[in-house]
């Protein structure tokens, strides 16, 4: 089965979902209601804008995105960078403890080799130096400390 991309839009032509088609143009695992259309056309545009309607020709914008608070803003940035160094596969994990029993060491050998590969695996680079990691680490804790103090 073949699928391509699509956007259901409501009765007044607002974004409601992306949705994948089928070979009949059937949305797949999306049940349309009344009033429901499918719209194929400029599909990144209408994912590009905080609120998308589409006006039967092109994709408008009509909404605005919520004003961002510094603290939001601080809360997001460590959420990211806890994303990048926390997302450690499983298999990761398993890898790191092989290396170890094959190698007979316990120095954590295998959980940098671990990392480099988790990180990798995240940014979609082929290497992660660990001085990268250690920088993640360290922004994420400055950025912590920093919200800390501004909560006190």
């Amino acid at each position: 089965m073949n699928t391509t991309s699509a956007i259901v839009i409501d009765k007044n032509g607002y974004y409601v979902d992306l949705v994948a088609l089928d070979n009949e143009g059937v949305p797949v695992f999306f049940e349309m209601q009344d009033g429901f259309e499918i719209v194929t056309e400029d599909i990144a545009a209408a994912l590009n804008l905080f609120k998308p309607r589409w006006n039967g020709e092109t994709w408008e914008e009509t909404g605005e995105p919520p004003e961002v608070t510094p603290e939001e803003r601080l809360a997001r940035e460590i959420a990211k960078l806890n994303a990048k160094i926390h997302d450690i596969p499983t298999l990761a994990l398993v890898v790191a403890q092989i290396y170890d029993a094959v190698n007979g060491t316990h120095d954590g050998e295998g959980l940098a080799v671990m990392r480099e590969t988790a990180a990798s695996e995240a940014t979609g680079e082929t290497e992660i130096p660990r001085s990268e990691w250690r920088e993640w680490v360290d922004k994420r804790d400055r950025l912590m400390a920093e919200a800390e103090k501004e909560t006190e």
